[in-house]
């Protein structure tokens, strides 16, 4: 698929998001080019053609650290991401978030990893009642301040 496809349906879906929306197509090229992206974890619902939907997910590996002021190095194991799933509104209420959800999922159970995270917006209702369904439960919270113009 073209890449415009790929960000036309991510600016369609998140426009008035503060982080997703307004996306130029150098910024899929800068994720596409992280260290974390995977085309195989990549997924794409299309209907004629077109995109209609679209997650990705990143595997954050086993990461050994330790904090300022401590001696002792300490791992977290690795976790997989659903990142950025996107429903075109005219495909809404179809089913195609979960079918993308699960697949991501699959995917990163086939990747060897148990757990997974995700983050949501708070007033997203579609998208945490498909999360909460799917066994995902609330684990912490970001807040996202914005000085307005």
């Amino acid at each position: 698929f073209p890449s415009h496809d790929r960000w036309a349906l991510n600016n369609k879906v998140f426009k008035d998001h503060p982080e997703q929306g307004n996306w130029q197509i150098s910024d899929l090229n800068i994720r596409m080019s992280e260290e974390w992206f995977d085309e195989n974890g990549f997924f794409l619902a299309e209907v004629n053609n077109k995109i209609i939907g679209s997650t990705w997910t990143k595997i954050h590996g086993s990461l050994i650290h330790k904090h300022e002021g401590e001696i002792e190095s300490h791992a977290h194991p690795a976790i997989g991401e659903i990142y950025i799933t996107a429903v075109d509104q005219e495909y809404a209420g179809r089913g195609i978030g979960k079918v993308l959800t699960i697949t991501a999922l699959n995917y990163l159970k086939y990747q060897g990893l148990s757990n997974a995270m995700l983050y949501v917006d708070f007033d997203n209702k579609s998208a945490l009642n498909l999360y909460q369904t799917l066994g995902f439960t609330k684990s912490g919270m970001d807040i996202l301040y914005k000085l307005k113009a």
